[in-house]
Formats: structure tokens, sequence, C-alpha cells
């Protein structure tokens, strides 16, 4: 959970992957993951969000009654959470907009692959041209050409 808003919940994806896929507004937690409450190494991609009621169907309650955090993110990663959450606030800057658009959930679209496919400027149609078959000469051999 990233953030609580009254009754919402902010989620943030985790990802223990380290490929590029999957960037932006990222806390990463690496040495004291274990501290966190995490298996493993994990970066929390802010770019990728959804704000949920906290009785939501998809988030199940603990079976013994208990809260259902694993863990807390240690004090020296909360200057690096005020910086995602400054830049968050930049592009929304109307916290009624934001709310909207993170209980739609926010999922940046995926890039695309290969330097060719990355450009700023649309694509335009592809230009077909047809054009006439070319006619190839053969020598005429009864004019006594040499081979």
């Amino acid at each position: 959970m990233l953030q609580a808003i009254g009754t919402e919940l902010v989620i943030a994806y985790g990802t223990t992957s380290t490929t590029r896929s999957n960037r932006g507004l990222e806390v990463s937690v690496e040495a004291d993951f274990a501290a966190c409450g995490l298996d493993r190494p994990t970066r929390f991609v802010c770019a990728r969000r959804i704000r949920v009621d906290h009785t939501d169907p998809r988030i199940e309650p603990c079976p013994d009654g208990g809260t259902p955090v694993i863990g807390r993110l240690p004090a020296r990663y909360i200057p690096q959470l005020a910086g995602v959450f400054m830049d968050i606030a930049k592009a929304f800057p109307d916290p009624d907009v934001r709310a909207q658009a993170e209980r739609a959930g926010i999922h940046p679209p995926k890039p695309m692959r290969g330097s060719h496919l990355n450009r700023r400027r649309p694509l335009s149609p592809p230009v077909v041209m047809v054009r006439a078959a070319k006619s190839f000469r053969r020598p005429d051999r009864a004019s006594g050409s040499a081979h």
C-alpha cells in the first residue's frame, strides 16, 4: 500500500523483476527487504497504482482477524517516497482528478520495442508504388553476337 486516504487505499505495483519494463516513480527496497516483510529485493512502481476502498473484495481479510500489514518501509525511505508524492502531485495538480484516475487504475502504456518504433512523431501510412515490369532485351542470336 502506498497511501491510506480515509477509507481508500492507494496500492502501487510491486515487482522483483530487474528488467527495464515497469519503470517510473519508484521506491526500491534492496538491502533491508526482510525488515519490510518482503522475501526479496522489490521495486514499488508508483507510476502503476490503483485506489480501492478498504472493503474491496480483492483485498482478503486476514484469517486470524489481524492486520493485513506485512511490513513497513524504514524511515530512510521516507525522503524517496516524498519525492514520488511530489512528482505525482505535479502530474495531477487537482486532487479530485488524481483520485478519479487512481480509482480507474493508472497503468502507463508499455513502450514499443525497437529503435525504429520509439519515434516521437506518429507513423505515416506506407506509400505503395506500382511500377510496370521492366522488359529485358536479349541479344539477338541471329545477328551473330559473340558469347
